[in-house]
């Protein structure tokens, strides 16, 4: 999993084969495929281990470092995603690429990053927005 995170990370899902994960993990293809049925499962579970990494891991922790108050970590977000931003190493985010890469719409790939996108990387930001008193008005102006 950690070199289909860091391939998929900085390549993209769709411009990495399964054989690229496999060559780069030193595996065998068929223990790829007793942990992933197929390629589609292992981009969502790259994708969960995103979330995790990144969303929870680091976006949210990063939040919580720069300020205490909701208003105040309100306004961190757009400092860390400034931040992120202006990066060398900038990669995107691993959620849009997989909506851009997978045009499918019934997708299980593309649902999983519609989803994440549509809830906040997992309530992270919507719930920051709710402690800001500002989770009302924000469901009225959508």
């Amino acid at each position: 999993m950690d070199s289909a995170y860091a391939l998929f990370s900085s390549r993209g899902t769709r411009a990495v084969g399964v054989d690229t994960v496999i060559d780069h993990a030193g595996v065998a293809k068929k223990t790829l495929y007793t942990h992933f049925a197929s390629k589609d499962e292992l981009i969502l579970a790259f994708l969960d281990r995103r979330a995790e990494v990144w969303t929870r891991g680091w976006l949210q922790a990063e939040v919580r470092t720069r300020a205490s108050t909701p208003a105040g970590r309100l306004l961190a977000v757009f400092d860390v995603f400034g931040e992120w931003f202006a990066r060398p190493d900038f990669e995107g985010c691993s959620f849009v690429n997989v909506m851009l890469e997978v045009t499918e719409r019934d997708s299980p790939v593309r649902r999983a990053g519609v989803h994440v996108m549509a809830f906040g990387h997992e309530r992270g930001v919507p719930e920051i927005l709710r402690r800001a008193g500002l989770g009302e008005e924000m469901s009225r102006a959508g």
